[in-house]
């Protein structure tokens, strides 16, 4: 499928709508190296209205820095279920080393594109705490604020912008 795949023809209906790359395969992993799809079709995407939101582990995102900066309401959202570097290695070895996710988040934060970290995966026996360093970590090395929100059983740390009148945190 990743070789064979086809351009979209059409790209208006898109307009107004969210598109999110991806809930189960990061959309930034080996192949995209080799294939170049994700690129491909972020280049298709990029003159839309669409809101644009990446999920990944890869510091292969940073290649599309220009790209992402040219689009009008894209966020990425970087998976983080734990910051313990040896499970991360028996858990997900293909996956990027903690310190590149959260250089990715500052990378991405200095070039002024709107990110968020995905707490997952949620690996039975990880330390809770590992969690709430990541954010603190994040929140350190960016200065940004985040929001937790729960989605089923998976929490996702995201930007928070503080409300115009702190007395009314609903604002």
């Amino acid at each position: 499928v990743v070789k064979d795949w086809q351009p979209l023809k059409k790209t208006a209906y898109l307009d107004g709508k969210s598109v999110l790359l991806s809930s189960v395969t990061d959309p930034y992993n080996a192949y995209e190296n080799k294939y170049g799809r994700t690129r491909q079709i972020l280049e298709q995407l990029a003159g839309t209205d669409a809101k644009i939101e990446i999920l990944t582990k890869s510091k292969l995102i940073l290649r599309d820095i220009e790209l992402l900066k040219s689009m009008k309401n894209v966020r990425v959202g970087i998976s983080m279920g734990l910051l313990d570097e040896e499970m991360r290695k028996r858990l997900e070895p293909h996956a990027a080393s903690i310190e590149d996710r959260i250089n990715t988040i500052d990378e991405l934060i200095e070039q002024r594109i709107a990110v968020y970290i995905f707490l997952s995966p949620m690996f039975p026996g990880a330390p809770i705490y590992s969690n709430a360093q990541a954010i603190t970590r994040v929140q350190g090395a960016g200065g940004q604020m985040v929001r937790l929100y729960l989605y089923w059983n998976r929490v996702v740390a995201a930007p928070h912008t503080p409300p115009a009148n702190p007395s009314n945190p609903n604002d």
